[in-house]
């Protein structure tokens, strides 16, 4: 009985963890990017990358070290803060208010419309898969106790 318990949530885990796998569309892939290792380290880039930001944005030493310490530390909350931001300067109240204003104003408005209903899709789509394994988890383990509750 146990080994069938464990049998199915060992499918249970594998089944969850490959709903949320992203598509290769929300991969973000890395080209020599500059993390913070375990140990603290910066890496090789670290420096020249703060003088780059010195020299653009011209911020101070401190400052330029400040903001790539954000991004290393989560680059995609850095990057939604600085479109929040981009947006809110262009005076739009929203960063999808935002992005769509400036696709319509470029002529790629129905593109980025059918991306976000395919992303709104797939995001249903594994919601209601998890629910559905939570759900089948329940009555499977409802039922196995109902034929034997002394087996658990």
């Amino acid at each position: 009985m146990m080994k069938q318990v464990q049998a199915f949530l060992l499918l249970f885990c594998a089944a969850s963890v490959s709903t949320f796998t992203p598509s290769s569309s929300f991969v973000f892939r890395s080209r020599g990017a500059v993390a913070l290792n375990l140990f603290g380290n910066k890496g090789e880039d670290y420096d020249e990358v703060v003088e780059k930001l010195m020299k653009a944005k011209g911020f101070t030493r401190e400052q330029a070290e400040k903001d790539y310490n954000l991004y290393l530390s989560n680059p995609n909350d850095y990057m939604l803060d600085k479109g929040y931001d981009y947006y809110e300067a262009l005076g739009y109240s929203n960063i999808m208010e935002g992005i769509m204003a400036e696709a319509e104003k470029s002529g790629t408005a129905d593109s980025i419309r059918e991306e976000l209903a395919e992303f709104k899709r797939q995001s249903q789509m594994k919601a209601i898969s998890i629910i559905g394994v939570f759900f089948g988890a329940f009555v499977y383990l409802k039922t196995v106790y109902d034929a034997n509750p002394d087996a658990f």
